[in-house]
């Protein structure tokens, strides 16, 4: 058996796992309505965020809603089985990868809110294994095939359009399977670091130079009024002279 060699390297191997209990959970993988008497699944409680479905002896019997209910008889949870789903908004993040028209790789993070929806849960329950592994395609898909079409300023300004069109392609998907997106957000777009640091760059060199033609400005204002001064100066002492 594998054993992490040091105490960050243990962490390193269970971050992954508790993430991925955390994600099951959100979605319900593994959640059932909590049994009542412990010994067997007749009477059973759901949370009021939550809804479940119940089986007969492998036979789906229908929805069960949040409070108490009783099932039927069972023996030690072997005829009567439940499963339950949150039905909290759930947010999915992705990062995408991918290279603009002017061959600038950018990552791309989205952030999609999503809920169960409540005339579906049927098909949310039994017809998606993995919403967000889903999800994840959905997202990448519409960003891969926009973005490519877009130069890196021009993905900056439609970080809106990027958006409403991963929600337009995951409502009708997504539907299907009993969820309902709520919204779709363009979070971060982060070029590579030698990209950026260039494009820093360019923009101080703008502003310096910018700065620089200020001062030369106002530089020769002075000498154009200096130069007015004189010449008044010159043009009364001629006066008096006469």
């Amino acid at each position: 058996n594998f054993q992490p060699s040091s105490e960050a390297e243990s962490q390193r191997y269970t971050q992954p796992t508790a993430m991925m209990h955390h994600q099951q959970q959100l979605v319900g993988w593994g959640m059932t309505a909590r049994s009542v008497l412990g010994c067997s699944n007749c009477l059973v409680t759901v949370d009021p965020d939550q809804v479940a479905t119940w089986e007969n002896c492998g036979a789906y019997k229908g929805i069960i809603m949040p409070g108490m209910k009783f099932l039927g008889l069972d023996c030690c949870g072997i005829c009567v089985n439940t499963r339950a789903v949150s039905m909290r908004i759930i947010e999915n993040r992705t990062e995408c990868e991918t290279k603009t028209k002017d061959n600038v790789f950018v990552k791309i993070i989205v952030a999609v809110q999503m809920q169960i929806l409540q005339d579906n849960i049927y098909d949310a329950i039994y017809r998606l294994s993995d919403p967000h592994g889903q999800v994840d395609s959905f997202v990448k898909d519409v960003i891969r095939g926009e973005v490519p079409l877009m130069t890196l300023d021009d993905s900056f300004a439609a970080k809106d359009d990027l958006a409403q069109a991963v929600k337009n392609r995951l409502a009708d998907a997504m539907s299907s399977f009993g969820y309902l997106i709520l919204n779709a957000l363009v979070t971060d777009i982060e070029p590579d670091s030698l990209v950026k640091s260039a494009m820093n760059e360019i923009e101080t060199n703008k502003r310096l130079r910018k700065a620089m033609e200020e001062r030369a400005e106002a530089d020769k204002n002075v000498e154009i009024k200096n130069a007015e001064a004189e010449a008044e100066s010159k043009h009364l002492q001629g006066k008096g002279v006469a």
